[in-house]
């Protein structure tokens, strides 16, 4: 890391990298051991610097407030930066303890400001490919929240085998549909906002062959729990999702097999980074 030789500089030297592949130790299926490759990234910011720096001194200054109120039992985030000096009268046992602040391990952690290492099993990405790939790891963690309070993938109110599979998977193609909705909207609208403005659009069927798609105000008089708040934004909302399909919405009754037709012949085109395009049917599940 600290070698210079192999670094790529910006133009304002604010910034450098590099990658190489290594050899690593692994084990397979059956447990044999085997060698693998490991794409490794690593870079230097000069803003992260900076900002490492900036937590360091906050950390150091509080470790030496701390040293005047011997407020040593509670752990706090500067502690690392303390440590114990014993002296003794024999050699063998202390005769005092005290606390100090450790400028060398501050001095150590220095070295290491501004610096990241990314590794990745993606042996052809790119630097700027690994960095953007690691960015997005937060849509990630945002698709569990919404699975766990959106979509209400738990509690879990089923208890066979199949119904329990049935469950995750009614709750992953909601989660992929809803991501496929914001992909196409560049993201302008959040999970909570999509789901909040589709659950204004029903359709009932009033008998086993007909099926009604209800207009906004009869949802409304249809929902008997009174959950549905239909607010300016949602009816925004709705709206730009219908233009960013370029749908439209028959608000009338069909048969069923009218209705089915209708369904599947509506095509998303999706566009997807890094794979071709894909023609999507979507399908009444």
């Amino acid at each position: 890391m600290f070698d210079e030789n192999g670094y790529t500089y910006n133009s304002s030297k604010t910034f450098k990298y590099k990658t190489f592949i290594e050899d690593y130790d692994a084990t397979d299926k059956e447990g044999n051991k085997i060698k693998r490759q490991r794409k490794v990234l690593i870079y230097w910011k000069y803003e992260d610097a900076l900002m490492a720096a900036r937590k360091r001194n906050d950390k150091l200054d509080r470790a030496l407030k701390s040293l005047g109120n011997n407020a040593f039992t509670i752990k706090h985030a500067y502690d690392e930066y303390l440590k114990e000096l014993y002296t003794t009268k024999n050699g063998e046992i202390a005769d005092m303890v005290y606390k100090t602040v450790d400028c060398e391990k501050a001095k150590e952690d220095a070295k290491f400001d501004g610096y990241f290492a990314i590794i990745t099993s993606e042996l052809d990405f790119d630097y700027s490919k690994i960095l953007e790939t690691y960015s997005g790891l937060w849509r990630i963690e945002e698709s569990f929240r919404i699975t766990k309070s959106q979509l209400e993938v738990r509690p879990i109110f089923v208890r066979t085998q199949k119904h329990i599979e049935g469950h995750f998977l009614i709750c992953f193609i909601s989660l992929l549909l809803i991501r496929m909705l914001q992909l196409r909207m560049n993201y302008s609208l959040s999970a909570e906002r999509i789901i909040k403005a589709l659950n204004t659009s029903m359709c009932i069927t009033d008998s086993p062959n007909k099926v009604r798609v209800l207009r906004n105000d009869e949802v409304l008089s249809f929902d008997k729990t009174n959950k549905l708040t239909l607010d300016n934004q949602t009816i925004n909302d709705l709206l730009q999702i219908i233009n960013a399909m370029n749908a439209e919405i028959p608000y009338a009754e069909y048969t069923r097999q009218e209705f089915d037709k209708y369904l599947n012949s509506i095509v998303v085109n999706v566009n997807i980074k890094m794979y071709k395009s894909a023609n999507i049917r979507m399908y009444n599940l």
